[in-house]
């Protein structure tokens, strides 16, 4: 018996979002979270803002979190380059 469509969404939702919470976290490490060096705020906006706003770009697939790493690194040294 196939589980109801609005099951399988929701999972999905969740399955995105522990994805795209893992990577922001893996970002923020590796740019010097732990050690104060990193600006959680760049161009006015949290990097939760840019977060979510890369993420309704991105499709669904098995690269989500490596796809949200890339973008958000790639935005994030944007604003070091201005």
């Amino acid at each position: 018996m196939k589980p109801p469509t609005h099951a399988i969404s929701r999972r999905g939702r969740l399955r995105r979002g522990r994805a795209a919470h893992r990577a922001r976290l893996d970002f923020r490490l590796d740019n010097g979270y732990k050690s104060g060096a990193y600006e959680k705020t760049w161009e006015g906006r949290e990097d939760n803002e840019h977060m979510a706003e890369i993420l309704g770009r991105l499709g669904p697939g098995p690269a989500l979190a490596d796809q949200l790493y890339g973008e958000l690194e790639r935005k994030y040294r944007s604003r070091k380059e201005r």
